[in-house]
């Protein structure tokens, strides 16, 4: 996985990924490794501190729609608000994402 040099290294969980940002959101940018061995299926990410301002989310540089494709949510800390996001994706190649915080 690539990520934002401002975010703490990302870490996996079971099922989904935990990013900590440090400072105000700003776009955020991924890539997930798939193959045949290891297809991406459903990826979830905890984006910790992003705050409630909600998310855009593009897949290899086209818009995706918040939809029973594309899901957001939030949890909410003492220390901060997290973005929670889920794509439905069934994928055996890599995935480029990039999340853009709306205004």
């Amino acid at each position: 996985m690539v990520y934002d040099k401002r975010l703490k290294s990302p870490r996996r969980s079971r099922d989904k990924f935990i990013c900590e940002n440090n400072v105000k959101p700003s776009k955020l940018k991924c890539e997930l490794i798939a193959s045949r061995e290891n297809p991406i299926f459903n990826p979830a990410f905890v984006i910790q501190n992003w705050g409630e301002g909600g998310a855009k989310l593009k897949i290899n540089g086209k818009d995706v729609k918040q939809s029973s494709n594309f899901k957001i949510g939030y949890n909410r800390r003492l220390e901060g608000t997290d973005l929670i996001v889920w794509i439905r994706n069934k994928s055996e190649k890599p995935l480029k994402l990039e999340m853009i915080p709306l205004k």
